[in-house]
């Protein structure tokens, strides 16, 4: 299949009973919100159906198959409508009917992130592209589908786990299903414990650590999955010059302590060091500024004079207690 060739065919619209449509098998929409049908099901009861679904008629049993439309042909059986509008086209190839899908997804509501990583799924292999997450390919699939190449990176990312997490994407009930972004975020993180953190993944296997730090998310002490971040970023510390044996147990402790938050190991792991390397690039600024500066001029502001004195003192006081520390660590 090329770029431009056309997806859909027409043939014109019909009224069809509700009883001859079938869902489309194709379509990564398998999660619809009861609040959203409810709205829905009141504005046809009082408008009738005002936009037209998107049919086709599959050629071995003459049934009609839902390409658009899936949410208000449910509201319509519920109803007990008689007919419904339909625009009707020619059977699609299931390459076409996917990206049809996809297509049409690009100007309705989003498709939540696992149904759509399965049905991409199901389309890299119908394309037969055998290294999907390559840039060539990941440009690909996006052209494709409509997806920036960011989603479908992300829709790859939750294709990486066992179907156990894939399904508690996909579960019905809104209080149970676990976002996406968990999943999609706390993949770097495991990615950089196995190749940088041998003392963790020796101890944790990949799903342990993903089954320990889902714990974590769904008792809120992790309360956002951009925190999974943050905690890249503490893993990353020791190549940025934060002792080993300062992360490491830090790291440890967001995985096996139920009630430590990321912030807290941050704080322990690394928040000093990169204070002190902000302080770093501060005092050489400031010394670059200083050198600039007229000792006739300043003799003149008494106000700076004093200023500069009181930092004076801070910087020298400091100073003393680091000389003290080191030679107690000698």
């Amino acid at each position: 299949m090329t770029e431009r060739e056309p997806l859909v065919e027409s043939i014109g619209l019909r009224e069809i009973d509700p009883n001859s449509l079938e869902k489309n098998p194709q379509n990564p929409r398998v999660v619809f919100g009861e609040e959203d049908l409810t709205i829905l099901r009141e504005s046809i009861k009082e408008s009738g159906i005002l936009v037209p679904l998107l049919v086709y008629q599959r050629k071995r049993d003459g049934r009609f198959v839902i390409l658009d439309g899936e949410r208000r042909w449910i509201c319509a059986r519920q109803l007990e409508l008689k007919t419904v509008p339909a625009n009707v086209i020619a059977e699609p190839s299931q390459i076409s009917n996917i990206l049809t899908m996809f297509n049409i997804h690009n100007v309705r509501t989003q498709w939540e992130p696992m149904p759509t990583a399965l049905k991409l799924e199901v389309l890299t292999r119908l394309l037969k592209i055998r290294n999907p997450r390559s840039s060539e390919n990941l440009k690909k699939l996006a052209t494709f589908t409509g997806m920036s190449q960011t989603g479908v990176e992300h829709s790859l990312r939750l294709l990486s786990y066992p179907k156990r997490y894939q399904d508690l994407m996909l579960t019905v009930d809104r209080e149970e299903r676990i976002k996406a972004d968990f999943f999609i975020e706390v993949y770097p993180v495991l990615n950089l414990i196995k190749k940088s953190m041998p003392e963790i993944s020796k101890k944790y296997s990949r799903n342990e650590l993903t089954d320990k730090l889902l714990m974590k998310y769904k008792s809120g002490v992790i309360s956002s999955a951009r925190q999974f971040r943050q905690f890249a970023d503490i893993i990353r510390s020791v190549k940025r010059g934060v002792p080993r044996e300062d992360v490491v147990p830090q790291i440890e402790a967001i995985i096996r302590e139920p009630k430590i938050t990321v912030m807290e190991a941050y704080i322990e792991a690394s928040k000093t060091f990169y204070e002190l390397r902000q302080l770093g690039f501060l005092a050489r600024e400031f010394g670059d500024y200083l050198s600039t500066i007229d000792p006739k001029a300043l003799a003149k502001n008494e106000e700076l004079f004093q200023i500069l004195n009181n930092v004076r003192h801070l910087v020298e006081d400091l100073i003393a207690k680091a000389q003290s520390i080191k030679k107690q660590m000698r």
